[in-house]
């Protein structure tokens, strides 16, 4: 019974930071992160990595289903991932341990994703991702 309690209490995790993740407010972020990468700068970086660190946590108490975790956060996880592992590799070097749950959540999701998928993720792809991402602001700010 406890363990099933546990498991619910996951789901719901998980349905609080899928919505959380595609509110106003992450999504502005994530526009900002975006056009930042994209100037190969880095700030407000730390915010999209803490939330994927927050979803690999609760994947590795392997209390939730992975194959839906990978459905609502993979497509955004592994571009941000791969857009980001120069500033990683460099914030691991002050602390090796630092984002070490998004590095594990991208390499468990990874194995839900077809190989083909997984090869395709070139800088090209990456690119039109994180330009895809930063029209969120800019479509908010031409509507003011």
């Amino acid at each position: 019974m406890i363990k099933e309690t546990q498991k619910a209490s996951y789901a719901n995790m998980l349905i609080n930071l899928s919505e959380y993740y595609e509110g106003n407010e992450m999504r502005h972020l994530r526009a900002k992160v975006a056009g930042h990468i994209l100037q190969a700068k880095y700030e407000d970086a730390d915010d999209i990595l803490n939330f994927f660190s927050m979803v690999g946590i609760v994947v590795q108490k392997d209390s939730i289903d992975k194959e839906m975790v990978w459905g609502m956060f993979f497509p955004d996880l592994h571009p941000y991932y791969l857009a980001l592992k120069t500033y990683i590799s460099e914030e691991r070097k002050e602390d090796p341990t630092v984002y070490q749950s998004v590095i594990d959540l991208d390499q468990t999701l990874s194995k839900y994703e077809p190989q083909k998928h997984l090869a395709s993720w070139g800088q090209p792809r990456i690119t039109d991702f994180l330009e895809s991402e930063k029209k969120f602001l800019e479509k908010n700010v031409s509507n003011r």
